[in-house]
């Protein structure tokens, strides 16, 4: 992340982290989620947006429009309504 700023956010270019996310295969709720929200969290404390990417209804129901794990939607809501650097939340 830090590379990131550097070299893009430093000079004006906005970052968006396009998707990231991880398998679930062999792995704890408890591991994804902390690796989900530490990549979350990175990329929001340098100013970047991160996306989560969830084809296939693991994190959230498309068709009901919600997330299926509520402490990762909580864990997730919390790093966006954090402090960033060089911007500002409008609420």
């Amino acid at each position: 992340m830090d590379k990131l700023k550097s070299r893009f956010l430093d000079n004006g270019v906005p970052v968006i982290i396009g998707e990231y996310g991880c398998s679930t295969k062999n792995k704890t709720e408890e591991t994804v989620r902390t690796f989900l929200t530490a990549v979350a969290q990175a990329a929001y404390t340098k100013g970047m947006c991160p996306m989560l990417w969830d084809v296939t209804g693991v994190f959230y129901d498309r068709n009901n429009c919600r997330m299926l794990d509520s402490q990762l939607e909580q864990d997730l809501q919390e790093i966006a309504a954090a402090p960033r650097d060089g911007i500002h939340n409008v609420s």
